[in-house]
């Protein structure tokens, strides 16, 4: 018998140190969070990737001047095939460490690939920050 319900899903890139300034940098300030994949990127999809995208979790530090930042999410790594717009969210800073914070972008996206590439790309809305980790959960 085929599984029945909700299989909540999470693909996850750390220990970077992408540095974000207040415009998007073609080639340089973007991720790709490969859907299927662990850290290691290792697990790869049987194709077409099919999910519905649910969150974008962005780890921030080195924070100067920053106050937000804008995310966008494309099948591709020159950011032209949009996935998820431009969506901006107020940088929450630590409570003990204020050059470090993160934001969390809610969503709710059908989506359909050929393959699992999902490439996120930032930018702050003044000065700069280094992206630490980023993380995106879907559901299938």
């Amino acid at each position: 018998m085929a599984a029945v319900g909700k299989y909540i899903h999470s693909s996850r890139q750390s220990d970077l140190t992408i540095a974000v300034t207040n415009a998007y940098v073609a080639g340089a300030q973007r991720q790709n969070v490969p859907l299927w994949a662990g850290n290691d990127g290792t697990k790869t999809p049987a194709s077409p990737v099919r999910a519905r995208l649910s969150a974008i979790y962005i780890q921030v530090d080195t924070i100067v001047t920053a106050t937000s930042l804008t995310v966008r999410a494309t099948s591709d790594a020159p950011g032209d095939l949009i996935i998820v717009p431009d969506t901006t969210a107020t940088l929450s800073t630590g409570i003990t460490t204020a050059v470090r914070g993160g934001v969390v972008l809610k969503i709710d996206v059908d989506y359909k690939a050929s393959d699992s590439n999902f490439y996120v790309h930032f930018r702050t809305n003044a000065g700069t920050c280094n992206v630490k980790v980023v993380e995106v959960a879907w559901e299938e």
